[in-house]
């Protein structure tokens, strides 16, 4: 794929998709490209949440959502790669 700039030229530029396959989960992916797929919990709670979120999840606004922050990660390389004990989250 090609397109051009007035002024500046022509410049060749890869598609941003090659093919799409479908949507996998995480672990899907990782068993795909020959790694185990591993997690760790970050934090859990039961938390009551605004009126916006109860109505997606279909709840009362007694009811408590599970609140999950997880790592996820090939299991096979999370030493190498990752301080489990000191993840910096956004």
């Amino acid at each position: 794929m090609a397109y051009r700039e007035q002024g500046h030229g022509t410049f060749v530029v890869e598609p941003k998709m090659r093919e799409v396959i479908g949507f996998s989960s995480f672990s899907e992916g990782m068993i795909a490209n020959g790694m185990q797929p591993s997690s760790i919990v970050i934090t859990q709670a039961l938390i009551g949440v605004d009126e916006r979120p109860q109505k997606a999840l279909k709840i009362g606004p007694e009811d408590r959502a599970l609140h999950l922050v997880r790592f996820l990660f090939p299991g096979k390389f999370a030493n190498q790669f990752y301080d489990i004990n000191n993840l910096n989250l956004i």
